[in-house]
């Protein structure tokens, strides 16, 4: 199981804290020894939080290293029970060498992975499909997929190939995997890295259409490849900067829609509410300044 399932946290899932993509960065950890798992919240939260306060303040994020130290274990602490519960099964020597890599990660401002893919063998589920949970990390996860704790039961979520049922659209950036609702045929994830997305209208997944293709979704951003919006059932080209537009899906990633294309704007740049973030790089406007987004995985373990 992946570690950032069996830290149960909302956020950390969206954000794909700490290798949930299943890969290795450029770097190997030093080698460390077994890690008991009652010295695991200790050990992870020291790692990350001691070595996090350049990157925190560098973001313009106060620092506290005692909030971003109990918030750590607290997250942590919820798993290493289940552990104890007999649920979840534990590898003391993977997380030694996750351990070990996590001064570098924070020195990183959290970008890319640990570099251990030790890192995700830590934590493994023990419940099978269908059986009952407390928690996402008790449940056994299908190869390349997660499984969830819903209402009790472990329900698996495998990766989609085109024709399965489906109920969410996935892309992978890096460690991050970012889902959004689509369908509601349950089961599989459709991911757009695949060349897939989930079709609201048939809740199966579907192949991306290319530029110029027709029987796109217009009540699903993905339909359409990368650098495409669908207009009309047809996926059509992002639009350049100082273009007409009408949605920011018109335009490229890199510009938001002001009656025309315009480029989205650096931290610290003036901006307006009345665009949710949408004008600034990173997505948050906070006092009229644009502003790394406060719900960021750096921004919640500052602590400040």
């Amino acid at each position: 199981m992946r570690l950032c399932t069996a830290l149960s946290v909302a956020m950390l899932t969206a954000a794909g804290f700490i290798g949930c993509s299943g890969s290795t960065s450029n770097s190997n950890p030093t080698p460390a020894g077994p890690l008991p798992v009652e010295e695991l919240p200790d050990a992870y939260a020291n790692g990350i939080c001691d070595n996090l306060v350049d990157c925190c303040k560098s973001a313009g994020f106060a620092y506290d290293a005692q909030t971003c130290k109990s918030t750590f274990k607290k997250l942590i602490g919820s798993t290493v029970g289940l552990v104890q519960k007999g649920t979840v099964l534990y590898d003391a020597n993977a997380a030694g060498a996750c351990a070990a890599a996590f001064p570098g990660f924070a020195k990183s401002c959290l970008q890319g992975e640990p570099g251990s893919a030790d890192c995700d063998k830590v934590f493994a589920g023990t419940v099978q499909s269908g059986g009952a949970c407390t928690d996402s990390a008790e449940c056994i996860a299908p190869a390349g997929g997660d499984a969830d704790c819903d209402q009790g039961k472990c329900v698996p979520a495998a990766r989609g190939v085109a024709g399965d049922a489906c109920s969410e659209t996935c892309t992978e950036e890096g460690s991050t995997t970012y889902c959004s609702a689509s369908g509601s045929g349950g089961g599989a994830k459709c991911f757009t890295n695949d060349g897939l997305y989930c079709g609201a209208s048939t809740s199966k997944c579907e192949k991306r259409v290319a530029i110029g293709g027709q029987g796109c979704d217009s009540g699903e951003a993905s339909s359409c490849v990368k650098g495409a919006f669908c207009d009309n059932q047809t996926c059509v080209a992002q639009k350049a900067l100082a273009a007409d537009c009408s949605y920011d899906e018109e335009c490229l990633d890199t510009a938001y829609c002001d009656t025309t294309c315009v480029a989205k704007k650096p931290l610290g740049a003036a901006c307006t509410d009345d665009f949710s973030g949408q004008e600034c790089i990173d997505g948050a406007c906070e006092a009229q300044k644009c502003a790394q987004d406060s719900n960021s995985t750096l921004g919640y373990f500052c602590g400040g």
